[in-house]
């Protein structure tokens, strides 16, 4: 079974599943078209012995200057690794760094980074929302949170508003403080499981141009929206500087 799931970095590069049984991803350079497969393969064990362990979702990570990748990849065992990419005779391999059995109980269904803060997070077919940090060559379990109800497609984070949102597959979106995961709200619009959660992100490209102080404070001060889809066939925005304890405004 091959899983639609792909990851795009701040550089030219993205990863998507191949063959998720398989454990085969690819490496794509959108600029030049190179491509490169990578083995992500895992075993689990089981009482019927090895089997092989799927992969249900990545992140590609790219840090600069000078540029180096790393993919983070969510298992259906519940496992999370961290893989550097390295680059040898021209031909890219994932070589595995660290890896953590999470407190999951059902199948990864999505992961995300915090690169200021150097954490990952999961959500999966479980209640269970679970912060990572680095530590040595495993994970250490930074934070964790349940939800109401069970099931969530997609987790992002948003360093800028130190938020971390969750799709849910009970038709809400909830958020979460990004350091602690301590609950902020949930808020429902749509009459459907969740599929996709994102958020604008606000480039200061001319900023720097802006003499006026009113005109560069409006600048600063524009709204970060977020998008939510859902199997209702809808797609919502919400007004992220509306968020408080007990709702935030949105439009559809």
């Amino acid at each position: 079974m091959n899983f639609c799931k792909f990851s795009h970095s701040s550089s030219s590069w993205i990863a998507f599943l191949t063959d998720a049984g398989a454990g085969q991803a690819c490496l794509l350079n959108i600029d030049s078209g190179d491509q490169h497969s990578l083995d992500i393969g895992h075993k689990s064990r089981t009482k019927a012995g090895s089997r092989d362990d799927s992969p249900m979702c990545i992140k590609l990570v790219a840090q600069n200057e000078p540029l180096s990748l790393q993919l983070f990849v969510g298992y259906e065992s519940t496992m999370l690794r961290q893989f550097d990419i390295t680059e040898s005779n021209n031909t890219m391999s994932a070589v595995s760094k660290r890896a953590v059995t999470t407190a999951h109980e059902e199948p990864i269904m999505s992961l995300d980074y915090d690169s200021q803060r150097q954490l990952v997070y999961t959500c999966a077919a479980d209640n269970k929302v679970c912060c990572f940090a680095a530590d040595g060559l495993a994970f250490k379990e930074h934070a964790a949170a349940e939800l109401k109800n069970p099931g969530s497609a997609e987790i992002r984070c948003f360093s800028e508003q130190a938020l971390v949102a969750v799709a849910g597959w009970d038709y809400a979106v909830h958020i979460f403080a990004s350091s602690d995961l301590k609950p902020t709200c949930s808020v429902a619009f749509h009459r459907a499981a969740l599929t996709s959660v994102d958020m604008s992100s606000l480039s200061n490209h001319g900023v720097e141009s802006i003499v006026d102080e009113y005109v560069r404070q409006r600048w600063n001060s524009r709204s970060r929206w977020m998008a939510v889809a859902s199997r209702d066939a809808r797609i919502s925005l919400w007004d992220t500087s509306r968020i408080t304890a007990e709702s935030f405004g949105g439009q559809s």
